[in-house]
């Protein structure tokens, strides 16, 4: 009687020990295949942002890859979400430090207009509307912009006084 049960025993812990063993491995093939596509996705977003652009934060979502990247030099972040599927950026939201709003507007829309064909080549359909931001009393105006290029279509919100761009929302097709 005493056999059987250690028989029973060390059968039930062969087939645990065979699971846990073969569980092992699954395992460590999901980590290292999300490792390897985090890297392709990290070498995918370096490619939008400016080579002066440094990776200050990055996360690992259900479905995609967010990255915060900072550019010393004009102190905009780049905030790019890359497909986890994919590895592809499929958004990037540039925030500057300008503000996009003013009192004084001594820029026109072909001002705006060009502005948007000097910081991307190749932008076409560019549309440019005024809108009024005086939620804190003052009336401020803004130029907002979209556009489109070959690999993305894009938002941008401008200063009418500088043309400096204070947002981006570039929507990568």
């Amino acid at each position: 009687m005493k056999m059987r049960k250690y028989a029973a025993v060390a059968a039930v812990a062969a087939v645990l020990a065979g699971s846990a063993a073969s569980a092992v491995p699954v395992f460590a093939a999901g980590v290292s295949n999300t490792i390897s596509a985090k890297q392709t996705a990290t070498a995918n977003a370096q490619k939008v942002v400016p080579a002066t652009a440094k990776l200050v934060g990055a996360k690992t979502m259900d479905s995609t890859f967010e990255f915060d990247y900072l550019d010393p030099e004009t102190l905009e972040h780049y905030f790019v979400t890359a497909a986890r599927a994919t590895q592809k950026v499929t958004n990037v939201e540039v925030k500057s430090s300008n503000y996009p709003g003013s009192v004084t507007v001594n820029k026109t829309p072909e001002d705006v207009k060009a502005t948007i064909a000097n910081r991307y080549a190749g932008a076409r359909n560019i549309v440019v509307t005024t809108e009024k931001d005086d939620k804190d009393g003052t009336p401020f105006v803004v130029y907002k912009a979209t556009f489109e290029t070959d690999a993305f279509t894009g938002e941008a919100l401008l200063n009418p006084a500088t043309c400096y761009i204070g947002y981006q929302n570039l929507t990568y097709k």
